[in-house]
């Protein structure tokens, strides 16, 4: 590292947010492929990258998607290890608080693209989330507000008993082999899913996409329901503690009696 400007202690090699990256100030692998300009020296720099070889920070363009931003392939399945590596790069790049010295429009910057990270991250590691951006990104709006709902009557009726299953349960035996049953689906969709997005197969992609959401549904129901069920069992154990605290309580008094009888 190296101080500029009298200024916080930056980066004197460039870091690069899509593509390969060197020391050169090129980009190697943005999809967006958009030309800029650095806002302080006027350098052509690429879209994605967030130093400029003069070692300013550059605001990250709108055409960069969230894979771009951490250098990874745009697919439905993401390394996690190297998606919080790049993260986690990427953070030591542009915390706010390495900027406090420098200037307003560096610290500007800096919040922004922080905020952009966060916002990137929290979306890729997340596999329904991952996969409805990147169906955005192709202009499926399936996962939307906007998007479609489940046309199969049969689909739409196992998927109301399922959670209906999960609203009565009361064993967490039971629960946990609903879940199993789910997650297992849910493992089926994923890969349905990749074999669409790899084929360019954009109907069948989407439908399968509107069932994954539905039993990514199911269990976010199934994890409240076994939070539910814990806490029930936690008091119900804690109650019959208590009666049986209270039943030796009473045995040692009646023995007392009879003792003083």
């Amino acid at each position: 590292v190296r101080r500029r400007g009298g200024g916080v202690l930056v980066k004197s090699w460039v870091h690069q947010a899509c593509g390969g990256g060197g020391g050169d100030g090129q980009d190697h692998g943005c999809a967006a492929s958009v030309d800029k300009g650095c806002w302080k020296c006027g350098k052509k720099l690429r879209c994605c990258q967030l130093f400029c070889p003069c070692s300013v920070i550059q605001p990250v363009d709108n055409a960069c998607s969230y894979f771009d931003i951490f250098k990874l392939d745009a697919a439905i399945e993401l390394n996690q290890k190297d998606l919080e590596a790049q993260f986690k790069a990427l953070q030591r790049q542009l915390h706010p608080d390495l900027y406090t010295r420098n200037s307003e429009r560096e610290q500007e910057i800096s919040a922004q693209n922080s905020a952009l990270v966060n916002r990137a991250y929290q979306t890729l590691r997340d596999p329904l989330e991952r996969i409805k951006y990147l169906l955005e990104q192709q202009g499926i709006l399936t996962l939307t507000e906007q998007g479609g709902t489940i046309s199969d009557p049969s689909l739409l009726m196992e998927i109301m008993e399922i959670r209906q299953q999960i609203d009565e349960c009361v064993s967490p035996v039971v629960l946990d082999e609903l879940r199993l049953s789910n997650r297992t689906k849910l493992s089926t969709l994923l890969s349905e899913i990749k074999r669409h997005h790899q084929d360019g197969h954009r109907e069948a992609l989407s439908q399968a996409a509107i069932r994954l959401q539905y039993y990514a549904k199911i269990e976010e129901s199934a994890e409240a329901a076994s939070e539910r069920l814990a806490e029930a069992i936690k008091a119900a154990e804690k109650e019959a503690a208590a009666a049986a605290a209270a039943a030796v309580v009473l045995g040692e008094g009646g023995g007392a009696s009879a003792v003083a009888r």
